[in-house]
């Protein structure tokens, strides 16, 4: 009988040490996610064909389950064709983002991204990635087939 008491006594002092050691730690904080994590960025210089833009985003944002809200353009004062293109887009989910294209010089097109209040880095990530790519693609040539 001492031995079965001894057990016990064992087995319920350890009960007492894990729940002191669970209900005694320190809380985990609550973060909130800003949209800075991941690998990839949401704004790069993309090589390819400023006459394919359009066409471009346009693609990407079906391709990445997204929709065109608004479109802009702007010029500066001295170039007769557009030097920005500004897309408003709303992801599957309902969030809001914008996508601005500005064109940097010969074939080099900045892409900047920015979905949501705090910002999505796996959408704009694939955005900004399926634009890029699409860019690379058509550059230097007349068309070229959608993968997948």
């Amino acid at each position: 009988m001492t031995q079965t008491l001894r057990r016990l006594v064992v087995s319920g002092v350890l009960a007492v040490l894990l729940c002191a050691l669970v209900c005694c730690s320190t809380p985990r904080r609550a973060t909130v996610p800003t949209g800075d994590s991941g690998d990839a960025p949401s704004e790069v210089i993309a090589r390819g064909d400023w006459a394919d833009a359009d066409a471009v985003v346009r693609t990407a944002v079906r391709r990445t389950q997204m929709a065109i809200e608004s479109r802009r353009e702007y010029r500066s004062a001295l170039d007769t064709e557009t030097t920005v293109l500004v897309f408003t887009v709303r992801t599957v989910r309902g969030d809001s983002g914008e996508l601005t294209l500005k064109r940097l010089g010969d074939e080099e097109i900045l892409v900047r991204c920015r979905i949501g209040a705090l910002g999505s880095r796996d959408a704009e990530s694939a955005l900004v990635g399926e634009i890029v790519d699409r860019l690379a693609t058509l550059r230097g040539r007349d068309y070229a087939p959608l993968d997948g």
